[in-house]
């Protein structure tokens, strides 16, 4: 082979091996940007199944609720703004608040209660609406010189005891405002949202306006001619109201207990209570209503049979009522070296089980199966309904003025500052 073509050989294999690098490049480069598109494609597709899922969760959620809602609905003790409030605190808890222990401002807070696993918070100028994190989800703003509140499962109404004017609100804020132009005694609302207050009256002691809560119309009143209501409760359908009523009768203090039908607008049954002086009342299960005075309680049954528990020594100072029915209270012994026993009821009024403390109790409160008492001693003590033997107690920061329990979470004001003690 002559030198020519020898190198002509080499150059054509060179040529030969550059176009079989390039085919090579070119091949990876292809299965490179194959690669990419193909994660790109899975990379969509995961995120469409994402978008799927949560669509699907989300239709789902909305059947659930539809559902659950036309059920509750049939029951008479549920709105659909009771559904979208839950929706609505369900995403503004997602994002957190400050924190506790939480500055509210020493005398500023008139009372507390729960909504739900929120607070409730009164103030003198406004009520606000806080999540375990002190996130605030919702504020109304209110010039009442004598706040009255009271709070349901769905709503919150608040009124003036001096001016008669009032509000009704969601966990999202005001649905309603009026103005009674009488003084207010009392006010309760229902978990279905109907709500009643009693006022004074020109023409009788007192009067008892119920309202609906679907529109805010007057259902009908009931005057009252020599008592004045004092406590109201609704039954947990919102078709039934408990009064309590005090009255003087040759000049002896008496009672008197009205069960009255929203929907027969009438009065089922009453019950006087000679030199007694009823101070609360609650619907414990839909046909049981439980009433408290100095040294007893008294059980109503089926709006027809009273059954009245005297105690033995000592005074009630506070009863409280669990969202399930079951009922407690604290009795406080006379004398200043005294302690107070705990006591605990089934929603029957059958007693549960006692607990005697070394302290008398301050502030007491009962939710969720867990009885929390706030006594002389400095202590919060959370009491298990369900097991008594598993009491605990914590050292609040500053002594309890008073205290909400929620889920094994006692939140104690005092001094002007929200703690958050979880047991």
């Amino acid at each position: 082979m002559s030198k020519d073509e020898e190198n002509k050989t080499v150059n054509q294999t060179q040529d030969d091996e550059a176009m079989r690098q390039r085919m090579e490049e070119r091949k990876a480069a292809r299965a490179e940007q194959k690669k990419a598109q193909q994660a790109k494609k899975e990379k969509r597709d995961v995120a469409k199944k994402k978008l799927g899922l949560v669509v699907t969760i989300a239709l789902g959620v909305i059947v659930i609720l539809s559902l659950l809602f036309l059920m509750a609905q049939s029951l008479g003790n549920v709105t659909f703004s009771r559904i979208s409030d839950g929706i609505v605190q369900t995403f503004s808890n997602m994002k957190p608040g400050p924190g506790y222990p939480l500055s509210v401002g020493k005398n500023n807070v008139l009372r507390t209660e729960a909504y739900g696993d929120n607070l409730v918070v009164l103030k003198n100028d406004r009520v606000v609406l806080l999540n375990s994190t002190a996130k605030e989800l919702m504020a109304y703003q209110h010039t009442f010189s004598s706040p009255r509140l009271s709070v349901s499962s769905g709503r919150i109404l608040l009124g003036d005891s001096k001016t008669g004017r009032y509000a009704v609100l969601s966990g999202s804020g005001m649905l309603y405002e009026g103005d009674l132009e009488n003084d207010i005694y009392c006010c309760a609302v229902a978990n279905n949202g109907n709500y009643a207050f009693s006022t004074k009256s020109t023409k009788s002691a007192s009067l008892v306006s119920f309202y609906a809560g679907k529109d805010n119309k007057k259902l009908f009143d009931f005057k009252c001619s020599d008592e004045y209501i004092i406590g109201i409760s609704f039954s947990s359908n919102g078709k039934r109201a408990a009064l309590i009523g005090v009255g003087t009768k040759d000049a002896a203090d008496y009672s008197k207990l009205y069960i009255i039908s929203l929907t027969d607008e009438k009065i089922l049954s009453e019950f006087t209570y000679d030199g007694m002086r009823l101070h609360t009342v609650f619907y414990s299960d839909p046909h049981t209503v439980v009433t408290a005075f100095k040294n007893g309680y008294s059980i109503v049954k089926n709006e027809k049979t009273r059954k009245d528990k005297l105690l033995g020594g000592g005074s009630i100072s506070h009863f409280a009522v669990d969202s399930g029915g079951s009922c407690a209270l604290a009795v406080n012994g006379y004398s200043d070296e005294a302690g107070s026993t705990v006591c605990a009821f089934d929603s029957k009024g059958n007693e549960r089980f006692s607990v005697d403390l070394t302290c008398k109790v301050n502030c007491f409160d009962f939710r969720d199966g867990c009885i929390a008492a706030a006594g002389s001693d400095g202590k919060i003590h959370l009491i298990s309904s369900a097991n008594e033997k598993s009491n605990k107690t914590a050292v609040p920061k500053t002594e309890a003025e008073s205290i909400i329990v929620i889920k094994k979470t006692v939140y104690s004001l005092g001094n002007g500052t929200i703690e958050r003690i979880k047991f």
